[in-house]
């Protein structure tokens, strides 16, 4: 099967300092840097945000924001000075978390909402409100969102950022191959993961969308094929780049290769040594079909 990435409303390596407009601080900018939340405001009730609860906050500096704290939420913002105005329209997910993690979502739909002020001192920033409420920020120690991938490859390309690895789910389930890939500092981080398949020999591949034309193939396949391939209808195929998983995971690999204009008839192709092949993918059937 195949999938793009879409939770483009939120979403981290440095902490991603950049330049913005607030303060005088050359090392560390508004725009572009991945901002974790350390403290809410909110009716004269000041809550510290636990270090396991990973909520972030960034802007693009093209008149967008997102975070990540249970949800992914996003919306607008006119950035002018110390001065930022929020539209009040913010997107979200509809996911449930624990009655603290949801409270960081609701104290950020509060104070992102008008006119908000900003102090930047150092790694630190403080966005408040006219009526008082606040959030205090701190630079995240790392741009890439997850805690727990084991990475096999990172890096930029085009401008963005891209992570690429593996995780184990519950109950040493997996390994889950997984994708983490931005356009640029301080938009929001996209996600793909995908288990491994039913049959060892024939690769279930996720599609990570970095760009217009170029998706992130990657997948989990058994640890005897000698070699995979993302081939399209017509043209050279993509050798995708294999990874030993190791004593953890001695039966399988993941695999993952970045590919030039995906087309609708394309598939993953598994081989042996001998160039025999084991399995192929279903149609990948990208691009990708409009919704509805």
């Amino acid at each position: 099967m195949t999938a793009s990435l879409v939770l483009l409303v939120g979403g981290c390596g440095d902490g991603g300092s950049a330049t913005g407009d607030v303060g005088d601080d050359p090392e560390v900018g508004l725009v572009g840097t991945e901002w974790r939340l350390v403290e809410t405001v909110v009716g004269g009730e000041a809550t510290e945000v636990p270090d396991d609860v990973d909520a972030v906050v960034r802007f693009d500096g093209e008149g967008g924001w997102s975070a990540q704290g249970c949800n992914h939420l996003g919306g607008g913002v006119e950035i002018e000075g110390t001065r930022l105005t929020f539209d009040g329209e913010t997107v979200t997910t509809d996911m449930a978390c624990a009655e603290l993690v949801m409270a960081v979502d609701a104290a950020i739909t509060t104070v992102f909402d008008g006119t908000v002020d900003a102090a930047l001192n150092g790694d630190d920033l403080t966005l408040g409100g006219l009526d008082g409420d606040e959030l205090h920020l701190r630079v995240r120690d790392g741009i890439y969102p997850s805690r727990t991938m084991i990475p096999l490859d990172q890096g930029t390309r085009d401008g963005g950022d891209y992570r690429f690895g593996y995780e184990d789910g519950e109950d040493g389930a997996g390994p889950y191959a997984s994708w983490e890939g931005r356009s640029a500092p301080g938009e929001p981080w996209g996600y793909a993961g995908s288990g491994p398949p039913s049959d060892p020999h024939r690769p279930d591949p996720l599609g990570g969308g970095f760009g217009e034309e170029t998706e992130f193939v990657l997948g989990v396949i058994g640890a005897d094929v000698a070699r995979i391939a993302y081939e399209p209808p017509a043209g050279e195929p993509t050798e995708l780049t294999q990874y030993d998983l190791g004593v953890d995971h001695p039966e399988w690999q993941a695999y993952g290769g970045f590919v030039e204009e995906p087309a609708v008839g394309s598939y993953v192709v598994a081989y042996d040594a001998a160039g025999v092949e084991l399995g192929r993918s279903v149609d990948l059937r990208w691009p990708m079909p409009e919704p509805g």
